[in-house]
């Protein structure tokens, strides 16, 4: 992922995160410390998004993927 995310950074306008299983950030197998690293090391000034579904309770769902992609964007240089 982070190779062609660096392959294509020059045409980046968007980025939907989603895990590996479609769910929301967190339940599957993506390694979205590197991803995000990898977008901010590229120098991505685009739009991010996240596109899943939700797996459990919803509102639960929603504010543990919140809290981590919050956690994880914080670390963002810039």
């Amino acid at each position: 992922v982070c190779a062609a995310l660096r392959s294509a950074a020059s045409v980046l306008g968007a980025v939907h995160l989603s895990d590996s299983n479609r769910n929301q950030p967190g339940t599957g197998h993506v390694p979205f410390d590197a991803v995000l690293s990898t977008l901010a090391h590229t120098g991505f000034s685009g739009v991010l998004s996240v596109e899943c579904r939700l797996r459990g309770d919803a509102g639960a769902a929603v504010a543990t993927a919140g809290r981590r992609l919050r956690a994880l964007l914080d670390r963002w240089p810039g």
